[in-house]
C-alpha cells in the first residue's frame, strides 16, 4: 500500500480544487468498494444498508460523547480537539456512505440540508458551515455540546426505527446542524474536517489490510481502556 504522502499527492493530482464535499464522497465511494471487494460484500437492499450506516453513526456519536466530561466518577480532562475531530469525521464516513447508497451528489446534499437557494457556486462544506453557523444553535458550554450530541443520536435512532431512506432525507438539516454546531464550539473548521477525513480515509484502508484488524484484535485493543 502506498504511503500517506503519496496518497495525498494522488488526491491533489486527481481532484485539485474540486468541491471538498464531492471529493469526500468520491473517496468514500472508493473506500466502500475496496472494503466490498476485500470482504466479498454484495449489497442488496438500499434500506437495509442505510440502516447499517445509521447504526454505525450512532456508535460513533457515542464515542464522540465519550470525548466530553460526562463521567462524574472520573477526573475532568481537557477536551482533546484532535480526538473529537476524528470522531466527528467517523460520523461523516457513515453519513456520506448512506448518501452514496441513495445516489446523492454534494449539490443534492446541500439542497437537502439548506435548500435550493444556497445551492449555487462555492464549496459545499463552506456553504453548509456558513449557513448553520448563522442559523444553528449557539453552543457555549460543554453541557450544551453533550446535549446536542445526544439530540443527534436520538435523531439517528428515530431514523433507524422508521423509514430509514425517507428519514435520512428529512433529518439531513438536523444532522448537519448538529455536527457543525458541535464542531464550531470546539473550534473545528471545515479545513480541519476535510484534512482529518483524508487521513482517516487512508487509515481505514490500511486497517482493512491489517491482519490484527481483520482478526478482530483491533476492537479488543480499542476497548482495553475500560469504562
Amino acid at each position: 500500500m502506498q504511503d500517506f504522502n503519496d496518497f495525498v499527492r494522488d488526491i491533489e493530482a486527481k481532484y485539485g480544487n474540486d468541491d471538498r464535499l464531492e471529493v469526500m464522497l468520491r473517496l468514500q465511494r472508493e473506500l466502500n468498494k475496496f472494503i466490498d471487494s476485500l470482504r466479498n460484500i454484495h449489497r442488496w437492499d438500499d434500506e437495509a444498508w442505510v440502516k447499517k450506516y445509521l447504526l454505525a453513526m450512532s456508535q460513533e456519536v457515542s464515542e464522540l460523547i465519550d470525548c466530553f466530561n460526562w463521567k462524574w466518577w472520573k477526573n475532568p480532562k481537557e477536551i482533546d480537539k484532535e480526538a473529537t475531530t476524528e470522531e466527528i469525521v467517523d460520523i461523516l464516513h457513515f453519513l456520506l456512505s448512506a448518501y452514496l447508497q441513495l445516489g446523492f451528489s454534494a449539490d443534492e446534499i446541500v439542497a437537502l440540508a439548506i435548500g435550493d437557494d444556497w445551492a449555487g457556486d462555492g464549496d459545499s462544506l463552506d456553504k453548509l458551515w456558513n449557513y448553520f453557523i448563522q442559523t444553528g444553535e449557539v453552543i457555549i458550554s460543554e453541557e450544551d455540546a453533550i446535549e446536542k450530541a445526544v439530540y443527534l443520536n436520538n435523531l439517528i435512532t428515530e431514523a433507524y426505527l422508521s423509514n430509514p431512506k425517507e428519514a435520512l432525507e428529512n433529518y439531513t438539516p438536523e444532522f448537519w446542524e448538529s455536527i457543525i454546531c458541535i464542531s464550531n464550539y470546539l473550534n473545528i473548521t471545515p479545513e480541519d474536517l476535510f484534512e482529518t477525513y483524508i487521513r482517516k480515509n487512508y487509515e481505514n484502508r490500511a486497517r482493512q489490510l491489517s491482519k490484527d484488524f481483520r482478526g478482530g484484535s483491533y476492537y479488543a485493543l480499542k476497548s482495553s481502556e475500560g469504562v
